[in-house]
């Protein structure tokens, strides 16, 4: 899952002059960063997605994609109100270790549209976007020895590779991504 430490993080990448469009489910952080940042406009989105918005800046934020109903309609708007802009999205793991213990131990899943890193290239690519790139974020370091077990509130996961540990221990991914 996305926290507030890792968009605040995420947001500090970008230098305080560059204009950035950010369309934000959570908008907390960007309103609390927004004096600071007066090149910085924010669009508060729901599950549904954005309606009529102008993009100022070649690049556009979209936090969280997991968060959405419907992400190719959400990067479908994108294009059509911005279609040259670089699209930076943050996106949720699904298979994150905590989040999964916690739905199975009866919480309700908490992305409205559950995604995994094996996903998002052709999610992007149905919305015409060529992604540049796809970076783990947040969540703790893969186990480096197999098999390992990963135990998260009462549950055990086993773990039989690499490949396995880094979907189970990255709290979400960073998309960088340009319109085709």
């Amino acid at each position: 899952m996305i926290d507030d430490a890792m968009r605040r993080s995420f947001l500090y990448s970008f230098p305080v002059p560059v204009a950035v469009t950010v369309l934000a489910t959570r908008p907390t952080v960007y309103l609390q960063e927004r004096p600071q940042r007066p090149n910085l406009t924010l669009h508060a989105i729901d599950g549904a997605g954005i309606g009529t918005t102008t993009a100022t800046g070649a690049s556009v934020v979209v936090d969280d994609l997991s968060d959405l109903t419907d992400p190719p309609a959400l990067l479908a708007s994108v294009r059509a109100f911005a279609p040259h802009a670089r699209v930076f999205a943050l996106v949720s793991n699904a298979a994150y270790a905590p989040t999964l213990a916690r739905f199975t131990a009866g919480a309700p899943f908490p992305l409205a549209y559950a995604l995994v890193e094996a996903e998002l290239p052709a999610l992007f690519d149905q919305a015409r976007y060529r992604m540049l790139s796809c970076t783990s974020i947040g969540g703790r370091s893969p186990v480096a020895t197999f098999p390992q077990h990963v135990a998260e509130a009462g549950v055990v996961f086993e773990v039989a590779s690499h490949a396995v540990a880094e979907r189970l221990c990255a709290a979400g991914y960073l998309v960088v991504a340009d319109p085709r």
